[in-house]
């Protein structure tokens, strides 16, 4: 198999790893209120469920990096997709509240998994076309979250209940995991066209963890609180603030497909401080005219808009300025569970005593902050390359 069609393989087995990973990252929360039913438990202990998805995926990025890094990826990514089948196939037939928690993390940890193979995977195709690759990638895990939601309807319309939806999950992943078998048992190493890029960076490590923990905070809070913000402002009604998620989150994919297609022409460094000061201006207007709802839905589209390249132009800008192992893939991919873990849970501990407006301030702290992460990974980026080359130099006479 030459190397375009090779790629090509690979990156088609990736993207339906990830359409599928998106369907069942997603399913959890509309399904909580079902889960609640079958296993008798009340809304406020079912929540236990996203801490114990959300341990488990933290595991399964931190271990299954390091995996990544001595076997071979496609075999392990495949491994991944078969064990969640029958995991999927367990969650709706739970019938206690401690199996369920159980059967989530289980399933976190093979999440995790397959999310650090996925941007693996893709780090180590050619650099020609990569970063086009990675915008896709997660372009398809977004069409999968949407797409669950199809599914779930669906189940719900012809079964009242959500047994089939998770049951219709376990079954797609059969084709995906058969996929990923055939490809061949690729042992790989990620490319990068920076001169520095082969040394360790501990600093550019601990900056690009910092940033995606910050950039998956403001993400996961925006779309968990802007609802209830608008209620409690008078903006919105339930059902209208329902539909004001809706629009975030279709921004939000907008914004991934645009990435997609701009992505060979912009520099990832220029594409997320743009993004970053838009998503900036969008949080400050909100501060600004918090009683105007046209000001409100328009903030939404663009905050959405410009949020939802940020995650790949990340690992596009890491694998640009340093090699990218599995094992470091594995950590940034433990940031995004502690970002979206975290500041959506402070903006809740501060909702009720400070008021609605806690939610735009928590927005534009982190912002900032990830825009000074940003800022200051394109400094020392350019410090280390201008060192490199001029080692190289000495090196040479």
């Amino acid at each position: 198999m030459g190397q375009p069609t090779a790629t090509r393989s690979l990156a088609t087995g990736t993207f339906l790893a990830f359409v599928h990973l998106g369907l069942t990252v997603a399913a959890l929360g509309p399904a909580k209120e079902f889960l609640a039913r079958t296993t008798g438990s009340s809304l406020a202990a079912i929540s236990s469920v996203f801490i114990a998805q959300n341990l488990g995926y933290m595991l399964g990025s931190f271990f299954g990096g390091r995996l990544y890094d001595r076997l071979p990826g496609t075999r392990l990514a495949s491994g991944a997709v078969w064990a969640m089948i029958p995991l999927l196939a367990l969650v709706p037939v739970a019938r206690s509240l401690a199996l369920l928690l159980a059967v989530v993390a289980a399933l976190g940890v093979m999440q995790g998994v397959m999310d650090v193979g996925g941007n693996v995977l893709i780090l180590w195709t050619p650099p020609q076309g990569r970063r086009t690759r990675m915008n896709a990638l997660h372009l398809f895990f977004g069409a999968g979250a949407a797409l669950c939601l199809l599914i779930m309807a669906q189940a719900v319309r012809l079964t009242g209940g959500i047994s089939w939806e998770y049951w219709t999950l376990a079954i797609l992943g059969l084709p995906v995991a058969l996929f990923l078998l055939r490809l061949p048992p690729l042992r790989g190493r990620h490319e990068s066209t920076a001169p520095q890029a082969g040394r360790v960076w501990p600093l550019g490590v601990f900056l690009f963890c910092a940033l995606i923990v910050l950039v998956v905070a403001v993400e996961a809070s925006y779309g968990a609180w802007v609802n209830t913000y608008a209620v409690a402002l008078g903006l919105a009604n339930a059902v209208v603030a329902a539909y004001l998620t809706s629009v975030y989150w279709g921004a939000f994919t907008l914004g991934r497909l645009a990435a997609t297609l701009l992505s060979a022409r912009l520099k990832p460094l220029a594409m997320l401080l743009a993004s970053l000061g838009c998503c900036l201006a969008a949080a400050v207007a909100l501060l600004a005219w918090p009683r105007q709802p046209e000001g409100l839905w328009a903030g939404t589209a663009v905050f959405g808009f410009f949020i939802g390249p940020l995650f790949a132009g990340i690992f596009n800008l890491a694998g640009d300025t340093m090699t990218l192992t599995g094992r470091i893939t594995g950590l940034f991919l433990v940031g995004t569970s502690l970002g979206s873990l975290a500041l959506p849970w402070l903006i809740g501990q501060m909702f009720e005593p400070l008021g609605p407006v806690s939610m735009p301030v928590s927005l534009a702290v982190s912002l900032a902050a990830a825009l000074a992460c940003t800022a200051l990974i394109g400094l020392a980026s350019a410090r280390r390359s201008v060192g490199a080359a001029s080692a190289t130099t000495a090196r040479s006479r």
